[in-house]
């Protein structure tokens, strides 16, 4: 039997070869186009996200330079692709930081021409300061994504920029040169990771305070930076600030770019400080480069005590150990000095460099008796062999014959005078240290037979009959407590250092501080009737806070706070005009329903938080003020017809500004507002109103004020400012 073949199977076989060979193409194709695709749009977004953590590591190294806090902020270096079951993913895509330019001392930026007063004016001689800086570099590596920009920061300005081959791009504004403020934040350290994992970066400070210099020049002040940018970019930077011209002075090594900033005439006030990264050596440090006198000139009275602070400063104006300083007085007759023992008293006395961080205090003894009605005395310290005149600083004293002893009106005893009313000072009596008494006449003066108070018999006050006068220095561990007076004041020349808390109740009238009030605690202030601290001053660690009936009148005052300040005010003004009001917390300025205006012309408010000015029903006025911060700048003027006066100010924030009132105008004239963020100026409620911005300057971010009015015509003068820095809404 013969058998024929059969084929009937073969396309079953050939369709399944087929089919296998399609699966192999698409997943071929799919691994060789799709997976890639995929891949670029994750490296991609994490290059986005990579920025993102830049601007924040840039922000923290700016805070950090302002504050002297310690932070840590972290960065994703590479990034992970999603698991795949059937394809496979190259190795994860990485990145490295590095800080650039910190080791080579050509990288640094160099002020020229910059004089100051004083014993700042010692070593802000017009001389050139070069101060060693750097930056920090991201660089990502990617499988995918070609060409991806590396992420850099100008430390010394605050400038974020992207380098895609030979292009810098910055992405945010200079912080360097904000109107008349020089804000300088150097880099120190060496730093190199790399990885594809997220990588937290430890900030510290290494030479930082609050301190700020004014500097001028009969030359124009110049800034020389080491940048990674063009000449244009930096005027294209700059363009609103007062920079007369950009000028290009060379180039390092291929990295840096010298660029030359030279300022318009004026006065600037000069903030620098620096902070470490990575490994810092004593390299990365600073030196002690002069003396300045904290005190004042004053006038002592015999038989007291008088502080006397220094600061020896670094050559980034902040204070500095390291060094011993020596502080003497040129005649012994007049009193002695010492540091913490009162037995160890003397001409002279050295401060060790481990004994102190910068800060020098000691302590004048005035004799018990002079002749003559005045003897002046001078405290000087110096450091450094005291050769120099950056490494000498002195503070004139004036001691006064109180009892009038060996004079022609009187002597010995109280020293009363003729009219037994010319001894200002209660005295001792008995071993018992009289620094207060109940000024029963009201002639303002302590007379015999009125009642001496002893500083413990301050710590719970509650005579409501007594006009209560301090009248000598009190130097507490306990608390000071003003419960009931008729009135309390703090003589001028007369001062209270407590270790605990000061308060003075709801059941004291009027309270005046000529001299000076300090606690290691809080301050309260909650009178019935008002707060006059004009000329004088009042410092706490902790928060001071102003609650009173009455007006505050704070006229040239000096107010400081470790933590926050607080002003309240339920009737009457609160008047700040030169006043200096400084604070790592917020400031609160309130003037509530019954009062009247807040008047803050040429006063310097500075916060590290928030700065907030409200009145209910009257006038904000901040003619020439300065108020900075790196939080929000709210002010708002809630009454009717009531008007917001800030011509020629300067209102600098890290975050936003804002004015409004509900009816009234909004005074902008030669003001200087910066942000990053929102700068608004709002009318809520009146087509009268008017905001006048002729001569203002606008910085920082969006570098417009936004302008909310009923009526277009309500804006004046925005004719005379550049174009775009006011937009309108209606």
């Amino acid at each position: 039997m013969k058998f024929w073949g059969d084929d009937r199977g073969q396309s079953v076989q050939v369709g399944a070869v087929l089919l296998f060979g399609f699966l192999v193409i698409a997943l071929t194709t799919y691994q060789t186009t799709v997976v890639p695709q995929q891949n670029a749009e994750i490296e991609y977004n994490h290059n986005q996200a990579a920025g993102m953590d830049m601007l924040d590591l840039r922000n923290d190294l700016l805070t950090a330079g302002r504050t002297g806090r310690t932070t840590a902020t972290t960065v994703q270096l590479g990034t992970r692709y999603p698991a795949r079951a059937l394809f496979i993913n190259p190795p994860p895509p990485s990145g490295t930081i590095e800080t650039v330019g910190t080791n080579d001392d050509a990288v640094n930026v160099t002020i020229g021409n910059a004089t100051a007063d004083g014993d700042v004016g010692d070593y802000w001689n017009g001389s050139d300061r070069a101060f060693n800086t750097g930056a920090i570099v991201y660089s990502p590596d990617y499988n995918q994504y070609q060409n991806a920009p590396d992420t850099g920061i100008d430390i010394g300005t605050g400038v974020v920029f992207n380098a895609q081959q030979d292009a810098k791009i910055p992405t945010t504004d200079q912080q360097l040169i904000q109107g008349n403020r020089i804000n300088l934040v150097l880099l120190a350290g060496n730093l190199s990771k790399g990885g594809s994992y997220a990588t937290s970066l430890d900030i510290r400070p290494v030479s930082s305070s609050e301190n700020t210099v004014e500097i001028d020049s009969d030359q124009n002040v110049t800034i020389t930076l080491a940048t990674r940018l063009s000449v244009e970019q930096w005027e294209d930077l700059t363009s609103e600030e007062p920079v007369l011209a950009v000028e290009s002075v060379g180039s390092i090594d291929e990295e840096f770019n010298r660029i030359r900033l030279v300022l318009k005439p004026g006065s600037y006030r000069l903030s620098v400080s620096k902070i470490g990264v990575g490994t810092v050596g004593s390299a990365g440090g600073t030196e002690a480069a002069y003396l300045t006198a904290v005190s004042g000139d004053a006038v002592v009275n015999e038989n007291t005590e008088q502080s006397v602070r220094f600061e020896l400063r670094d050559e980034l104006n902040n204070p500095t150990g390291g060094e011993a300083v020596t502080v003497s007085i040129n005649d012994s007759s007049l009193g002695c000095i010492y540091v913490t023992n009162p037995d160890n008293c003397g001409s002279s006395v050295t401060v060790d460099a481990d004994d102190h961080d910068g800060e020098i205090e000691v302590q004048f003894r005035a004799t018990n008796d002079i002749d003559g009605s005045s003897e002046p005395v001078r405290v000087e310290a110096t450091f450094g062999g005291g050769s120099a005149a950056a490494e000498r600083a002195a503070v004139n004293l004036t001691v006064v014959n109180t009892d009038r002893s060996g004079t022609d009106g009187g002597g010995g005893g109280n020293g009363d005078s003729d009219d037994g009313n010319d001894n200002n000072v209660p005295g001792s009596q008995d071993g018992e240290e009289y620094v207060a008494y109940k000024d029963a006449d009201g002639d303002g003066v302590y007379d015999d037979g009125e009642t001496r108070y002893t500083p413990s018999q301050l710590q719970n006050f509650d005579d409501q009959s007594a006009d209560l006068r301090i009248a000598d220095a009190i130097e507490s561990n306990n608390k000071i407590q003003i419960n009931k007076a008729n009135s309390f004041v703090v003589e001028d020349g007369a001062s209270v250092n407590t270790n605990g808390q000061f308060k003075v109740g709801n059941n004291v009238g009027s309270v005046t501080i000529e001299g000076s009030v300090s606690s290691s605690g809080q301050m309260q202030f909650q009178q019935s009737g008002d707060l006059n601290v004009i000329g004088g001053s009042i410092d706490a660690d902790g928060e001071i806070s102003v609650q009173n009936d009455g007006s505050i009148i704070a006229n040239g005052a000096t107010i400081e706070s470790s933590t926050k300040v607080t002003l309240r005010a339920k009737s009457g003004d609160i008047d700040l005009t030169d006043a200096t009001i400084s604070t790592p917390g917020e400031v609160s300025i309130t003037a509530e329903n019954n009062a009247d205006n807040i008047i803050a012309n040429g006063a310097t408010i500075e916060s590290q938080t928030k700065v907030t000015l409200s009145s209910n029903s009257g006038d904000i006025g901040l003619s020439n003020a300065d108020v900075s911060t790196p939080g929000e700048i709210s002010i708002s003027a809630d009454g009717d017809g009531d008007d917001i006066i800030a011509d020629g100010a300067t209102l600098d924030s890290s975050t936003k500004v804002t004015l409004t009132t509900k009816t009234g105008d909004i005074d902008l004239r030669d003001a200087t507002v910066s942000a990053p963020g929102e700068k608004k100026a709002k009318i809520n409620n009146d087509d009268d109103g008017r905001i006048r911005v002729g001569g203002l300057g606008i910085t920082g971010g969006n570098a417009k004020l936004i302008a909310e009015v009923r009526e277009t015509s309500q804006v004046e003068g925005e004719g005379s400012v550049d174009p775009g820095e006011v937009e309108i809404k209606t």
